[in-house]
């Protein structure tokens, strides 16, 4: 056997990686999370886009600052044509999983299945990456290149929990946080995975025109500046989570259904349990009762629409009080659609599909607030672990 080449680390562009991993990561997440709060198609498209592109130039920045790290005893280059195919491989990957997770496509899998594309986006774009070294062979420890992936994927989930499943500022800087580390950790273990040998026979490979050093400071800049712009651009714009038009829609067609409340309510609860059987067992007995506070709280809702900040407390606390009742994050879901068809119902011809969107985003803006709010009481470890009651 040949005796593998000892690299050793210059540890200021180690850690100069990992801030790459951390604030690209950050930006991402926020990036893909504002966009799930999005109601113009357009913005969300690109939100969403803008936050693939990142994620996965992240990633492969990362990549390319911590090998610019290494200090090999021959002299390196790299093949431009599977350098380029790994960038591609992360921004693909990492923006489907952006996207999945995002847009809650697959219900409750969705953050798995997400966590899963990015990590095997962020594991396949080292590994082909590390393919397109000239100037010395490669062999690797299979179990250490599984557990890289095995970390990549889990800590990939885990970062997309934080970012989607919980939907606050706190949580979101977290999953940043969490992605950077993953990114870095699935890196640095493959790197222990890998022994580089010489080459049996001569190569003549041609010297890099910039030093290491020089071409690690230039991306971790170009990453930085990207990062930092799209932070500030997040932190100047104020997303509507509907505009004038459709409050107006919404505040119109509600004063159409109000009138017949209890009979809008029953639809509604007739509705919600046969897509929801599970939840019948949160409300026991008659339904009259919690049918009108559930109009009455429709109607505060949809009446402070176009100043919903000032309502905004009211609805944290009501999405506290459901976390009591029983009420878990993947419940909002089955109760949204189940008010959208008894609402389709009542209206008919006057359901045209404005309304329906301008329902849609005023649904999100209830929900996501409630979400909210619950979060505060899952911090302490008790969101979704009472014994279900009577909701109010």
């Amino acid at each position: 056997g040949v005796s593998a080449m000892v690299v050793v680390y210059q540890p200021v562009l180690v850690l100069l990686s990992i801030g790459v991993a951390i604030l690209g990561s950050l930006t991402a997440l926020a990036l893909t999370s504002r966009a799930a709060h999005e109601q113009d198609a357009g913005r969300r498209s690109f939100a969403l886009a803008n936050g693939g592109l990142i994620m996965g130039a992240t990633i492969w920045s990362m990549h390319f600052v911590a090998m610019m790290a290494v200090e090999f005893p021959v002299v390196v280059n790299y093949n431009l044509l599977e350098t380029i195919a790994s960038v591609c491989i992360a921004i693909l990957a990492t923006g489907i999983g952006l996207y999945i997770a995002s847009t809650r496509k697959f219900g409750i899998t969705s953050i798995p299945l997400g966590g899963l594309f990015m990590g095997l986006g962020i594991a396949g774009m080292h590994y082909l990456g590390m393919s397109a070294i000239r100037g010395c062979g490669q062999a690797y420890d299979l179990r250490l290149v599984a557990a890289s992936v095995g970390i990549a994927i889990g800590a990939s989930c885990a970062a997309l929990w934080f970012a989607f499943y919980r939907r606050n500022l706190v949580m979101t800087l977290a999953g940043g946080v969490v992605q950077g580390i993953a990114i870095a950790s699935m890196h640095y273990t493959a790197m222990a995975a890998a022994y580089f040998v010489p080459l049996e026979v001569a190569v003549e490979i041609s010297k890099p025109i910039f030093s290491q050093n020089f071409l690690a400071y230039v991306i971790a800049g170009g990453m930085a500046l990207v990062s930092v712009g799209n932070l500030t651009m997040l932190s100047m714009i104020k997303v509507a989570p509907l505009t004038p038009a459709q409050v107006r829609l919404v505040q119109e067609s509600f004063r159409r259904v109000e009138p017949t409340g209890p009979l809008v309510a029953e639809v509604f609860y007739r509705r919600l349990f046969d897509i929801a059987p599970h939840m019948r067992q949160r409300f026991p007995g008659d339904l009259s009762n919690q049918g009108a506070k559930l109009m009455a709280m429709l109607a505060i809702v949809v009446a402070n629409l176009d100043n919903f900040d000032e309502i905004a407390p009211v609805v944290r606390d009501l999405g506290r009080r459901h976390v009591t009742y029983g009420v878990f994050p993947e419940d909002y879901r089955p109760f949204g659609q189940s008010l959208i068809w008894t609402l389709e119902q009542g209206l008919r011809s006057d359901w045209t599909p404005a309304v329906r969107e301008a329902w849609l985003a005023a649904y999100a803006l209830l929900a996501d607030e409630m979400r909210e709010g619950a979060a505060e009481l899952h911090g302490a470890g008790s969101y979704g672990m009472h014994v279900p009651r009577h909701a109010t």
